[in-house]
């Protein structure tokens, strides 16, 4: 329970700061670039593409970024629990509800990455006014739970989503 409480506080911090930029700037959606780069975590275990601009900004937690700090890729590992991953999902919305009533779910599914079953939220969050895309990727992994949030202002929502979609593609788990 203790990991799923740090999960959450984490996961409100990085919404928090999709939305704290409260700028009228152009939100235009991560261009694709030639130059992606190769994220591997647990000694290789897993494995995802990320645009070039966006690089880590955490510490135990790996936080990735552009410049803005507006697109962010929040992946955490922790330890394993023993829920069913359907449960670990209805969790994950639930607390996506505490902390946004206007919580908007576009979809909810399961997906299988290299035989591993693991769960994709798409929803708009809104923070203090600003709406964000946010896909959620939920999943064990060996003694690990997989987190991970990609998160990014909404200028054009069928392009953050299929940014968001693009990075999720790229998730390989050995």
């Amino acid at each position: 329970m203790r990991n799923w409480v740090k999960f959450a506080g984490i996961s409100l911090l990085m919404m928090t700061c999709a939305a704290c930029d409260d700028s009228d700037s152009d939100t235009a959606a991560i261009e694709s670039h030639a130059h992606n780069q190769t994220i591997s975590l647990l000694n290789g275990k897993l494995s995802f593409l990320l645009p070039a601009e966006m690089t880590n900004q955490g510490g135990n937690m790996h936080v990735y970024a552009d410049a803005s700090g507006k697109k962010t890729v929040l992946v955490i590992m922790g330890s394993a629990i023993k829920e069913d991953l359907a449960v670990l999902a209805q969790r994950m919305v639930a607390l996506q509800r505490s902390r946004d009533p206007q919580l908007q779910i576009v979809g909810s599914k399961t997906i299988t990455i290299n035989g591993h079953p693991l769960w994709q939220l798409d929803s708009i969050i809104s923070i203090k006014g600003q709406r964000s895309w946010s896909s959620i990727v939920l999943g064990k992994i060996d003694d690990n739970l997989l987190t991970m949030q990609i998160t990014q202002p909404i200028g054009d929502q069928k392009q953050a989503q299929i940014d968001a979609e693009n990075i999720i593609s790229t998730i390989t788990i050995q």
